[in-house]
């Protein structure tokens, strides 16, 4: 529907409980986080539009811009709690530094 991760979300919502479900998409990135109320699992949605970054057709057709990131890097902390174990970024190095920091906590 509106939110470009929308079929991600939908079978989250509907079946499948996951926590990370991901997936790709020739032009449009999208994210969500939802949680399933029979079982509390929190799902967290990516769609990745790494495909035709760099698209003449796309701006000659006039379609929108909907790329976030060519790539998205999930954190899992197997000691935090539902709501921390997943943690999602868009950019490797900002993970890259969230990781260091996370393993550098006593």
């Amino acid at each position: 529907m509106w939110n470009a991760a929308h079929g991600e979300m939908k079978a989250a919502m509907t079946g499948f409980r996951d926590h990370i479900l991901i997936s790709g998409h020739t032009h449009r990135s999208g994210y969500g986080v939802v949680k399933c109320p029979a079982t509390g699992v929190i799902s967290h949605c990516i769609r990745i539009a790494s495909y035709k970054k760099y698209d003449r057709y796309a701006s000659e057709r006039g379609f929108t811009d909907g790329h976030i990131s060519p790539c998205a890097v999930t954190i899992i902390d197997p000691k935090a709690s539902d709501v921390g174990l997943v943690t999602v970024f868009q950019e490797p190095e900002e993970a890259a530094d969230y990781l260091t920091f996370k393993r550098g906590k006593k």
